[in-house]
């Protein structure tokens, strides 16, 4: 028997059930966004790069690649330079800088220097593109931050 002026409380399943919608929405747009984010980014030190490796025969140049998967809840982001190891010479390339570049404007730690030009702007690419994805899923962005 309920005692006079005692509070109940009970569970609202249905605005529970709302709330993990939402936040589970919120969280895929997360995923989403990092997911183009990255594939941006690894386009991005891919060309960067391709501008400076050295190239004489063009095997190292035709070896780049880039990989962005998304499984689950990770994310998996690559960029490099013969990934199945057919050439031997790549990471020497990369690392020792060569007597004469064949090609002007190429270099050694083309890779590395790529990939420090991006580093800067990751943030700004990521940002952009979770915005991207709040607005899909419904949100609008307020002075205070966004809303549904």
């Amino acid at each position: 028997m309920p005692v006079k002026g005692a509070w109940r409380v009970e569970v609202d399943h249905f605005s529970i059930s709302r709330v993990n919608k939402k936040i589970r929405r919120i969280r895929n747009a997360a995923l989403d966004a990092a997911h183009e984010s990255f594939k941006e980014v690894t386009r991005e030190i891919k060309k960067s790069s391709q501008s400076m490796v050295p190239y004489k025969t063009g095997a190292l140049h035709d070896s780049a690649y880039r990989r962005t998967t998304r499984r689950a809840f990770d994310i998996d982001a690559r960029v490099g330079y013969d990934i199945h190891e057919k050439l031997g010479y790549a990471w020497t390339r990369h690392e020792v800088p060569a007597r004469v570049y064949t090609t002007p404007g190429t270099t050694h730690q083309y890779l590395s220097l790529a990939f420090l030009a991006y580093e800067d702007v990751v943030a700004d690419i990521v940002r952009k593109a979770y915005r991207k994805e709040l607005r899909v899923i419904g949100f609008k962005p307020t002075v205070l931050g966004w809303i549904q």
